[in-house]
C-alpha cells in the first residue's frame, strides 16, 4: 500500500465528495495508517505491525475506504 501524491489540481471536486472524503478522513485508525504509509510502502502484515492495536477486519476496511476516495492505492510488492 502507498499513499497517493499525485492529484490534478485543476479537478474540482463536489461538494458531495468532498464530504466523503470528509467522512472517510476523520474515521477511526485513519490518521495512524496514513501516517505509517507516508514514510514508504508497506505490506498489510507490515502495516499491521506498525499499528498492533488495529484488527486486521478494521484495518482492511480503512484501506478499502482509502483506495475508494483515492488517498492511496494497493500496489504489488514482490516478497
Amino acid at each position: 500500500m502507498c499513499i497517493e501524491s499525485e492529484r490534478a489540481p485543476d479537478k474540482a471536486i463536489s461538494p458531495a465528495t468532498a464530504d466523503v472524503i470528509f467522512q472517510t478522513l476523520t474515521g477511526r485508525w485513519v490518521l495512524q495508517i496514513l501516517v505509517a504509509l507516508s514514510s514508504r510502502e508497506l505490506r498489510f502484515t507490515s502495516l499491521r505491525r506498525e499499528i498492533p492495536k488495529v484488527s486486521a477486519n478494521v484495518l482492511t476496511t480503512r484501506l478499502r475506504e482509502l483506495e475508494a476516495v483515492l488517498a492511496c492505492h494497493g500496489i504489488f510488492i514482490q516478497p
